[in-house]
């Protein structure tokens, strides 16, 4: 996650002490005087303006506290007096339902309104997450993100819960298994967790054109560079297909849970991604 402080300047009550030339009348103890009198002064109308409590987003009321000694943080959106609780009412129940399946305690949840380009264009929202934060951007320009608000932001936001759990346990990716793996069983949370269907990038291939890029991925997937980019979004100088990664990976954890039927993405969230290598002599499953 980016690092938001920049010093004095992001801070309004954060004065700067000024700087006097030898040549200046006044003494620099003067000017060190009226420095702390003006923070004292905009301290005291940000105290006044937090008892008022006149916007939703005051930096008071931009806290919320969920479950799992967790919190919500809204992140410079000014949401209606309907669209807030309701978001509200979603985080905290997928965060309290979701640990009980897995380990996600003392995360942060941030929701903001960001450009088109850090979202899911289908969805109007995207996730995303480290091991500690996961971070839900929201297009307000996009046509569909009100209703996703109802049946996706759930779903997504599951996604990355499962992501947290794992980053906290095998860590992050180091090749290409660890990311598709990693996609793989997210996705099949979203599916323990909110119920069928699977999410529009797991089943971007199918049939023949899936086996073919499930190839492809085997002969490159342990190595310890790989291009992210290219395998999970679009690489038209590879011919890649869009969100390939997203739809192998979804593969090989179907395989491997229709292998092992005692078994959800919710208590393989530490399962080494080497455990998701398909057997060679494994038969295509009907599709």
């Amino acid at each position: 996650m980016e690092a938001y402080w920049d010093g004095c300047t992001s801070l309004p009550w954060c004065v700067p002490e000024p700087k006097v030339s030898q040549e200046g009348f006044l003494p620099s103890s003067i000017f060190r005087v009226a420095s702390l009198v003006s923070r004292l002064v905009i301290s005291l109308v940000l105290i006044g303006a937090a008892a008022c409590g006149s916007s939703p987003t005051e930096p008071s009321r931009n806290a919320v506290p969920i479950p799992g000694q967790s919190t919500l943080v809204f992140e410079g959106a000014t949401f209606t007096s309907a669209e807030r609780p309701r978001m509200e009412q979603l985080v905290r129940d997928a965060v309290g339902q979701a640990r009980t399946l897995i380990p996600i305690e003392r995360i942060t949840v941030i929701v903001r309104f960001g450009e088109a380009g850090g979202v899911i264009p289908q969805l109007g929202l995207g996730g995303r997450a480290d091991a500690g934060t996961v971070t839900m951007t929201i297009d307000p320009d996009s046509p569909v993100w009100v209703e996703s608000l109802d049946t996706e932001f759930f779903r997504v936001l599951a996604h990355e819960l499962h992501h947290i759990a794992r980053f906290r346990s095998v860590g992050f990716s180091k090749h290409l298994l660890d990311a598709m793996v990693a996609e793989g069983l997210a996705d099949q949370f979203m599916i323990e967790f909110a119920g069928d269907p699977p999410p529009i990038w797991a089943t971007a291939l199918t049939g023949a054109e899936l086996d073919t890029w499930l190839d492809r991925a085997q002969q490159e997937w342990l190595r310890p560079q790989y291009d992210h980019a290219a395998w999970f979004f679009l690489d038209p100088a590879r011919s890649i297909p869009h969100w390939t990664g997203y739809a192998v990976g979804f593969e090989i954890t179907n395989r491997f849970l229709a292998a092992n039927l005692s078994e959800r993405a919710s208590t393989l969230f530490d399962e080494p991604a080497t455990s998701f290598i398909p057997p060679t002599e494994m038969g295509q499953p009907d599709r």
